[in-house]
């Protein structure tokens, strides 16, 4: 009794090309790069601290909306999603990204809900 067996097509030894690379064009500054485009209509006026809270009520991190950016621990950051993450990192989170909003949520809503109040 014999075996058939299937045969494979040869792969072809021959390397492709490796596409062309296009020239990337740097930023024209840093700071312009840095600096949001317009600030989120979500976010609250610059100056506002935002807690982050554990279930007992301890604060864990905090961080201030600035004219510039988010302030975390002495950095600018350009949203909230980059200060989530460096807070996350700080609090021994393992996760590789972070919702700012999410993160930071319960922060945002009572700011929200002083900003109302003060009008």
């Amino acid at each position: 009794m014999s075996k058939k067996t299937k045969t494979q097509p040869k792969k072809s030894t021959a390397k492709k090309a490796a596409p062309a690379k296009e020239a990337t064009t740097a930023p024209e500054s840093v700071a312009a790069a840095s600096a949001p485009a317009t600030p989120d209509a979500r976010l609250p006026p610059p100056g506002t601290l935002l807690q982050k809270l554990d279930r007992h009520g301890a604060v864990r991190c905090e961080c201030t909306i600035g004219e510039d950016g988010i302030q975390y621990a002495g950095q600018t950051y350009r949203s909230l999603s980059g200060a989530a993450m460096a807070a996350a990192k700080d609090l021994g989170l393992a996760n590789k990204t972070q919702n700012g909003y999410a993160f930071w949520g319960s922060a945002l809503r009572e700011a929200a809900e002083r900003a109302k109040q003060s009008l």
